[in-house]
């Protein structure tokens, strides 16, 4: 009796506790976001590595939570109270300052109390529940706590690797960690910030799987509802997931409003596929399809895009006038892209590649855009500034090929093709196939390297005569034995060498051989001497360095005019091509030589470090007979000088955010600089980007081929991002030739960079490269009576590109990050750095 009266008195005492308490819950209790907000100021090293770009500060879990063992017995509950009563077989009761922990899982309430004979729990008074990456705090809950299941009401919520935060009506803690959100809303802002927000009736987090599903969903900026969508997914987290994803928007002078929705199917873990469909306001409506498949030993890629019936694009370059004659019909024209890629590696040894592009039409991609291997080509990126090293592409590439590696050997099957794109440029060969068996090793004291390749080189010779016109095959054999002697005040390198090569041509010019055989020898001593010295400086150990170094090189003539042009190409002189055994790529021509190279080069490195933050070099060529093999000559070549030109460079790292780089060529005997460029980088942070490029190439050396000369000789290239107040940067680019004083490409825009939003702007007019157009018109003073005009139509572009993005939930625009990253070095680093 006196047990069941003691028991009666406890229940009463703790019914009366839970009364006070429940009715007694402040009107305000702290948001789940709220309660592991960690301002910027109060964290840590490791933390603010952790912190966003602009943003204030990061949600922290307690390290209880962080630290605890997630093989940590679920079966198990502790808990902590300042009351408790049991009741066997029927309840068990806490109150006051209530903490349970169950494995990973805590809950931290007023009052719980847990069912004997359904395991539920109920929950009053400031309840919070922690997972791990998940907070839920409300008024009550009940739930069962060995389901990991249950409802809270009146309840926010933290999910802490997105960021995303919310409030909710209530909230369902489902299996599996979901989250079912009935009329609630979310963000990824900072507390107490709503720039954006999404508000749904019924909202599914699963970030077990990386994304999310609302229904009945207004998004909100500022409050103000700007788009609504009867179902919404979206991420949260980095893996991606089947829906629609955000559209593109963007605009240009070309093709008109340009409008991208991309559909995306996550069909498997390995493989997926994007069907894409856009908009092109001028143009019609374009259908592109993209499938990747990656496997356990290749990757692989194919896409394609159709355009019906262009409306505007007009590939009439050739005009007739003459006799009354008119203009051609213009006629609509269907566009297309195909691309499919391969790489793949079949246990330690074995390789295979492919690469095969095809377009409609040499405008395609400047028009369009498009993917072409890893190479993003779009019409926003077009780049004729070639003296600055943004080459177009002349020619897309197609090629398959097979390797095998194994210590010492090496052999590859391969066969490439091209279709050319630059009506300026020639065509290319093709190597069908081109078999290359290479050997390498160490014997004691020498060394030897050896390849042998044969090639059969092909292309379409309608319309061409003369040496282009040749087709045929090769065999080389290329065989080089040296005796190295290093040591740490220098080096000797002695090197005898042999290169043989074998032809078998057809069509032939009439004065050529039609199977000419070479062999050619080669001598080469390369040494160089190094000498290093500490020294000190404004209270800093450095270390000096001075390397000196002489190229002595023998090759013998051997006639060479007759060979075929297969892939001969004249090498750019610099300083580091002085230490070359052939002033041409490829093997259709080996310059022959006689001649010594002399270089020297000093560094400074911090002794503590070992870092370099200045190289400068000097060289130059001293000729002992005249060079008789020329290929592509110059104006200014002179086979007969006793020497090169003399070539420098320069590299200096001011510190680890400013580097600048430098090389020039003098003609000392003309006075004359042949070369020259000079580029200056600056990124001191994350923020801020600062390129300034200037080159120079005397019309004297440029290439008497007519491509060649409608290059620049002097270009300038400024391009930045930079903050200018607060959280906006000027984002800008200048490309300037200043042979035709005529700006190249022109680049500004602003942004806006928010820790949950960003907005930016940019404003964009360039070249196009220029076509020829012929005109036939009626000349009473020809012999013929007609007379062909041809001139250069030189087209330019502009448009304008937006990207506004809603971190952690969508991006429109996303062409804009694409035209940065190809407008300005440093860019792509730059977004990496930021998390962006």
């Amino acid at each position: 009796m006196t047990t069941s009266i003691q028991t009666i008195t406890g229940m009463v005492r703790v019914l009366l506790h839970t009364i006070i308490l429940v009715y007694a819950i402040p009107i305000y209790a702290q948001s789940a976001a709220e309660t592991d907000w960690v301002p910027a100021s109060e964290l840590n090293e490791e933390q603010l590595e952790l912190l966003p770009l602009n943003c204030r500060g990061l949600y922290v879990q307690p390290a209880s939570i962080v630290n605890r063992d997630p093989s940590d017995d679920n079966e198990t509950i502790h808990v902590t109270a300042q009351d408790a009563l049991h009741v066997v077989d029927h309840s068990t009761t806490f109150t006051g300052d209530v903490e349970l922990r169950q494995g990973t899982r805590q809950i931290n309430a007023s009052f719980i109390s847990l069912d004997a004979v359904s395991d539920i729990a109920t929950m009053h008074g400031a309840v919070s529940i922690r997972e791990p990456g998940i907070l839920l705090r409300g008024d009550e809950a009940t739930g069962n706590l060995f389901a990991g299941t249950g409802v809270i009401d009146t309840a926010t919520f933290i999910l802490h690797q997105s960021r995303m935060r919310g409030r909710a009506t209530r909230i369902y803690k489902e299996e599996n960690n979901q989250l079912l959100i009935q009329d609630g809303d979310f963000t990824r802002c900072d507390p107490d910030v709503n720039t954006w927000s999404v508000h749904g009736k019924s909202i599914r987090l699963k970030p077990d799987e990386g994304h999310g599903v609302a229904r009945d969903v207004t998004l909100k900026i500022k409050d103000i509802p700007v788009a609504y969508f009867p179902y919404f997914r979206f991420p949260i987290s980095e893996d991606r997931l089947s829906g629609f994803l955000m559209p593109a928007f963007g605009q240009d002078s070309s093709g008109g409003t340009d409008i991208v929705i991309p559909y995306y199917f996550n069909l498997a873990p390995q493989y997926d596929a994007t069907y894409t469909f856009r908009s092109l306001w001028k143009r019609g409506l374009i259908h592109s399809g993209e499938f990747r498949l990656l496997s356990e030993n290749s990757n692989n890629l194919i896409n394609a895009t159709f355009l019906k019936d262009d409306d505007i694009y007009d590939d009439r370059t050739n005009f007739d006038l003459s006799s009354g004659g008119t203009f051609p019909q213009f006629e609509k024209q269907d566009r297309w892209l195909l691309h499919s890629s391969h790489s793949g590696a079949w246990g330690d040894n074995w390789r295979t590649s492919l690469n095969y592009s095809a377009v409609s039409d040499n405008d395609y991609l400047h028009d369009i855009g498009g993917d072409v291997g890893s190479t993003a080509i779009d019409q926003a990126t077009d780049q004729i500034d070639e003296n600055l090293g943004n080459i177009k592409i002349p020619a897309l590439t197609r090629d398959a090929s097979i390797t095998y590696r194994k210590e010492k050997w090496s052999t590859s099957l391969l066969v490439q093709g091209f279709q050319t794109l630059d009506l300026l440029s020639r065509e290319e060969y093709e190597k069908l196939p081109e078999l290359v068996v290479a050997y390498a090793d160490d014997f004691q004291h020498l060394t030897l390297d050896m390849k042998v390749q044969y090639t059969y080189f092909d292309k379409n010779t309608d319309g061409i005569i003369g040496p282009l016109a040749t087709t045929g095959q090769r065999a080389v054999t290329d065989v080089r034995v040296s005796a190295p002697i290093r040591n740490a005040w220098g080096y000797i390198i002695p090197s005898l060498g042999i290169l043989h090569r074998k032809y078998d041509l057809n069509d032939e010019p009439l004065t050529a051989r039609s199977s000419p055989e070479i062999a050619t020898p080669s001598f080469s001593l390369d040494s160089g001497l190094i000498f290093d010295r500490p020294f000190s400086l404004m209270g800093h150990d450095f270390l000096q360095t001075l390397e000196s170094r002489l190229y002595y090189l023998y090759v013998q003539f051997d006639e060479q005019d007759d060979l075929p042009r297969f892939d001969a190409t004249p090498i750019t002189p610099s300083y580091p091509q002085l230490f070359r055994n052939n002033r041409f790529a490829g093997y259709d021509r080996l310059g022959d030589a006689n001649q010594i190279s002399l270089g020297i080069s000093t560094s400074f490195l911090f002794a503590d470090t070992g870092a370099e933050f200045l190289r400068a070099s000097i060289g130059q060529t001293y000729y002992f007979q005249d060079r008789e093999v020329i290929f592509k000559p110059t104006l200014s070549e002179d086979p007969t000088v006793g020497s090169s030109p003399l070539f420098t460079e320069l590299r200096m790292a001011l510190g680890s955010a400013m580097s600048l780089t430098s090389s020039f060529e003098w003609e000392p005997r003309e006075g004359r600089s042949n070369r020259g460029k000079l580029a200056f980088k600056y990124y001191p942070d994350n923020r801020r980007i600062l390129n300034l490029t200037y080159s120079y190439t005397s019309p004297e050396v440029k290439s008497l081929f007519l491509p060649g000369q409608l290059r620049n000789s002097e270009e300038s290239d400024v391009s930045f991002i930079w903050p200018i107040r607060g959280k906006w940067s000027a984002i800008g680019r200048w490309n300037f030739g200043w042979d035709e004083n005529q700006t190249i490409e022109s680049l500004f825009g602003v942004e806006y960079n928010d820790c949950c939003w960003r907005f930016r702007v940019v404003f964009r007019r360039f070249l196009k490269e220029p076509r020829f157009i012929t005109v036939v018109v009626d000349d009473p003073d020809s012999p013929t009576g007609e007379s062909t005009l041809i001139g250069l139509d030189h087209r330019a572009e502009s448009g304008i590109f937006f990207e506004f993005q809603l971190k952690g939930l969508a991006d429109l625009g996303g062409r804009l990050d694409r035209l940065l990253e190809n407008s300005i070095p440093g860019y792509r680093t730059r977004e990496d750095r930021m998390g962006l």
